[in-house]
């Protein structure tokens, strides 16, 4: 979960017993994260799973809570990040707080600090096997599909055009 923003709120699903047996609940500190704090902490009492189907479009307006105290959700974000970092034995500077969050956010990285960012992730990996908290074959793989989704924004939009363009013929089996 160090990637955000998290599933979407009318998509999730949770098993209220698991709330109750591991005392999870709203963490009111987490200034405007509350959720990315509750499912970081159901991630520590078994896996999250995610489908693949769009359910819910989401209209994005300037009433919401993400726009209205953006600064605010943004600080509480990199200060959990920070202690999931803590976690891993790692400490971040402010530059790789905010390049962690650029990926996560996938913000456009700027082709300056794409080495900084790559350094980044493999710092982030590194510390995880080490203490091995995630799986990281899952974590490799998201942060560098977020990490080439930020660096290469203009590249992946035209590789995503010309594949959804192609007609590939059907496929036959020779048996």
């Amino acid at each position: 979960m160090f990637h955000f923003p998290g599933p979407q709120h009318p998509t999730v699903l949770i098993r209220r017993e698991t709330l109750v047996l591991n005392n999870i609940t709203y963490d009111e500190e987490a200034l405007y994260a509350e959720d990315y704090v509750l499912y970081i902490e159901l991630c520590r009492y078994g896996e999250i799973a995610t489908l693949p189907e769009v359910l819910v479009k989401k209209q994005e307006h300037e009433g919401q809570v993400s726009y209205r105290y953006n600064a605010v959700q943004r600080q509480t974000v990199i200060l959990i990040c920070k202690r999931l970092f803590q976690e891993l034995g790692l400490s971040a500077t402010e530059e790789e707080l905010e390049l962690h969050y650029k990926i996560g956010h996938l913000c456009k990285v700027e082709k300056k600090d794409r080495c900084r960012a790559i350094k980044w992730i493999l710092k982030l990996l590194r510390a995880n096997m080490k203490t091995k908290i995630y799986n990281q074959r899952e974590l490799a793989a998201f942060s560098f599909k977020r990490l080439v989704l930020s660096c290469f924004p203009d590249a992946c939009d035209k590789i995503y055009k010309l594949k959804n363009s192609i007609r590939l013929p059907k496929r036959t089996s020779l048996f």
